[in-house]
């Protein structure tokens, strides 16, 4: 009966060890979750400044102009302002 018993609590061992190891673990990472989201709200987003888009391409007094760096004009994108069919001044 001694043995039988002694054989039981040895083989419970190994599951209990296993389940403090595992809430060890979850304990761990719950305080490295809030460590890092307390470091994340202390640390200030590193965003650049956009300089001003100051650089058009084509002519300004279009009234199609796109004020872009990228594109010229909404209709013409890629095509030159000079002579450009669907030139309007601006108001």
């Amino acid at each position: 009966m001694l043995q039988t018993l002694l054989i039981f609590l040895i083989g419970l061992i190994p599951p209990i060890i296993s389940l403090w190891v595992i809430r060890q673990a979850e304990i761990r990472g719950r305080e490295r979750l809030r460590l890092a989201i307390q470091r994340a709200s202390l640390t200030p987003l590193l965003v650049p400044p956009q300089p001003p888009n100051q650089h058009y391409l084509g002519d300004t007094s279009c009234k199609f102009n796109a004020r872009s760096a990228h594109l010229r004009c909404a209709i013409n994108p890629y095509g030159p302002c000079e002579g450009c069919v669907h030139y309007q001044m601006r108001d």
